[in-house]
């Protein structure tokens, strides 16, 4: 059982060809209630009842032992599609936390953020109040429902998921009829304001900080799980409709809510943007190295070499799609325009076909 759920064993199929079933703890039978679900219902309640969610192709059954947790759980999976399932993974919150290994973390950061390896199972922490076990079938979740919650479950994400040929990445995602472009980048390098100007110069965003790629259609495809974009306030020469000041942020930052889009969509283009100081923003090719070397860097588990290995096939691809180095104006008056007159040249280049031999 999960600790803290009292909900019972069941035998469900796994992804594993090795294994046919095992057992697998499954959220009690209010499954069935939560299945059918539109997403921007998926509500505490939905989850502490139980459901399963398509993740990127993935029916993972959600739990929690109580609404806070569900609370924390929703805000950081964002808005995803119901699954008829069965589950092949899952990822529970409750109170008790999983024993810590005595071994000090493998990396940490900011002080608080702890992260323990060990091949195909993964310990997360923030300090003392909330950590998590995951494995190659999910994650255990146990502790205090803080907000920082939301920085462990991409590195959980990115476990689960890549052990399925699905590997997450920090990157936005913007797109424009057929052309859909990663942004790349470290934080602070720009990702949210070229996809706020973007947004503004008409183009569609999907996410500023976060996407899931895999092999697809002997290209790469993308797609999201609808979290809102959140961006820092001085961005905007004006507010966009229906974003709004970020609860609590002690950044002052906004956020505003995307369309839930969770279809495939090949990569056509890398993104890498960068603080400029002409006035009209500039565009300029990235060598196929960089763009290997930025699609490595944005991998959620790049320190993990049982995954990395898994991952390199696609960093390859994706060094061999078209990369723009994308110079922001410093200006937020005129930035919009300028960035405009910059994408514009992306889309000049030629649209993904269906069929080619870029990708992996």
């Amino acid at each position: 059982m999960l600790p803290g759920t009292g909900r019972a064993a069941v035998t469900i199929w796994t992804r594993d060809p090795g294994r046919i079933v095992r057992p697998m703890d499954e959220p009690d039978a209010s499954t069935q209630r939560g299945r059918g679900r539109p997403a921007a219902d998926l509500s505490a309640a939905a989850i502490v009842a139980g459901c399963i969610v398509d993740i990127s192709g993935v029916p993972v059954a959600l739990s929690a032992s109580d609404d806070r947790r569900g609370g924390v759980l929703s805000a950081a999976l964002g808005r995803l599609p119901a699954h008829a399932g069965p589950p092949v993974a899952q990822i529970a919150f409750a109170s008790r936390i999983p024993p810590r290994p005595e071994a000090p973390p493998d990396e940490s950061y900011a002080g608080m953020f702890h992260v323990w390896r060990r091949g195909a199972e993964l310990y997360l922490a923030h300090g003392t109040q909330t950590a998590g076990r995951v494995t190659v079938d999910g994650a255990e979740f146990g502790g205090s429902p803080t907000p920082a919650f939301r920085h462990l479950m991409p590195l959980a994400l990115g476990h689960i998921l890549g052990f399925s040929g699905r590997f997450v990445v920090h990157a936005g995602v913007i797109g424009w009829d057929r052309k859909v472009a990663l942004v790349f980048g470290d934080s602070g390098s720009g990702k949210s304001t070229l996809a706020i100007a973007g947004l503004q110069a008409g183009w569609r965003v999907l996410s500023d900080d976060l996407a899931i790629v895999q092999a697809h259609r002997n290209r790469v495809g993308v797609t999201t799980l609808g979290l809102p974009l959140v961006f820092p306030d001085d961005v905007l020469d004006a507010p966009i409709r229906g974003s709004r000041p970020l609860a609590g942020d002690p950044r002052h930052r906004w956020t505003l809510s995307v369309p839930r889009d969770s279809k495939w969509r090949p990569v056509s283009d890398i993104l890498l943007p960068h603080r400029d100081t002409v006035s009209g923003g500039s565009l300029a090719p990235l060598a196929s190295l960089e763009v290997f070397e930025q699609a490595v860097s944005a991998f959620v588990a790049a320190t993990e070499p049982l995954l990395l290995r898994r991952y390199l096939p696609i960093a390859g691809a994706l060094s061999r799609v078209p990369g723009w180095r994308v110079g922001l104006a410093p200006d937020p008056g005129t930035r919009r325009d300028g960035l405009a007159k910059v994408l514009e040249a992306v889309l000049s280049g030629p649209a993904p076909s269906s069929k080619g031999s870029r990708g992996s």
